[in-house]
């Protein structure tokens, strides 16, 4: 009977420092587990961040776009504009020179051109 107590004790002083190592290595892994998730819980805050710094960088960038293309539109107005007002400009120019040439050549009183002194030479 001695002897099955004995080894009875035995196996329960062996399972029990067994389960104690088996603990201790729970305990270590739970412990490396709840650190892990805290470094997770933090990389996730910075990779929202990220996320929504990207997001404003994108909305940014259309309303950039947009500026740039009424810009652009704005240019075009004021090119069209500048260019009929230099077409008027110049045509007005040019019909006050194109009168005073007339009114030069009405001038002359009844002088002729080439054409009439080529005439008066034949004669």
């Amino acid at each position: 009977r001695n002897v099955v107590a004995e080894e009875v004790e035995g196996l329960r002083r062996l399972l029990a420092c067994h389960g104690e190592e088996k603990c201790r290595a729970l305990r270590v892994v739970r412990e490396a587990f709840d650190e892990e998730r805290e470094e997770a819980r933090v990389l996730q805050g910075h990779f929202d961040l990220i996320d929504r710094d990207a997001a404003v960088s994108v909305r940014e960038e259309s309303v950039l776009e947009a500026v740039l293309r009424r810009e652009r539109m704005a240019d075009s107005v004021l090119t069209a504009g500048a260019v009929a007002l230099q077409k008027l400009f110049r045509g007005r120019m040019d019909r006050l020179l194109v009168a005073k040439m007339k009114k030069k050549k009405s001038k002359g009183g009844g002088k002729k051109g080439k054409k009439g002194k080529k005439g008066k030479k034949g004669k």
